[in-house]
């Protein structure tokens, strides 16, 4: 069997070469050939993650944070502080004592009370639901809206680690790095 050593760096590998004796290779031996002359390395190289596209993991990677955060609301509406006695019940009116735009921190919420709550904004202490806008109606002065449906506990509220928990692997070992692999990793603080 040819041996990768066997040949020259800058010869014609063809039928006509005397080191294949004018005799084409098996696909199993075209296989062994290539095996005997690929060489894997061990060698782990830390680089910065700027400079890691295409390289291959040599450790899984993990997520330093919760994503997200912190309990957010999905959706543009209402978070309200309801009470058992509330749970299930239809035309359950609340009012309006806050505003909470994303990005703020809003005020605790005592029950029977309802916070202007923007998509991803923290939930603010006490609320324990959000009613998109379009499920509320508001009423003339701006003071208080109406639900008209049954209102259940943790409607639209995304909590904190719903997509990634702290220290959840986020990349494997062995993984060669794409450019949605460096994004994801510098997006939970690694790197």
């Amino acid at each position: 069997m040819l041996k990768p050593s066997n040949l020259m760096n800058n010869q014609a590998v063809n039928c006509d070469s005397p080191v294949f004796n004018q005799s084409l290779l098996s696909a199993d031996e075209a296989l062994e050939f290539l095996l005997d002359a690929s060489t894997a390395t061990e060698k782990k190289e830390s680089v910065s993650l700027d400079n890691s596209l295409g390289r291959i993991l040599a450790s899984d990677i993990h997520s330093t944070i919760n994503v997200p955060g912190f309990d957010n609301s999905a959706m543009d509406g209402y978070a309200i502080a309801l009470n058992d006695n509330q749970l299930l019940q239809k035309n359950l009116s609340f009012d309006i004592v806050d505003r909470i735009p994303a990005g703020s921190t809003g005020n605790e919420l005592n029950n029977g009370c309802a916070a202007r709550i923007f998509t991803g904004a923290p939930i603010p202490k006490g609320a324990n639901t959000v009613i998109m806008q379009e499920e509320c109606e508001v009423s003339e002065d701006g003071t208080q809206i109406t639900i008209a449906r049954a209102i259940k506990l943790n409607e639209n509220i995304r909590p904190t680690g719903n997509d990634i928990v702290e220290d959840d692997v986020i990349l494997s070992s062995g993984k060669q790095i794409q450019p949605q692999d460096i994004s994801l990793a510098s997006s939970v603080g690694v790197g």
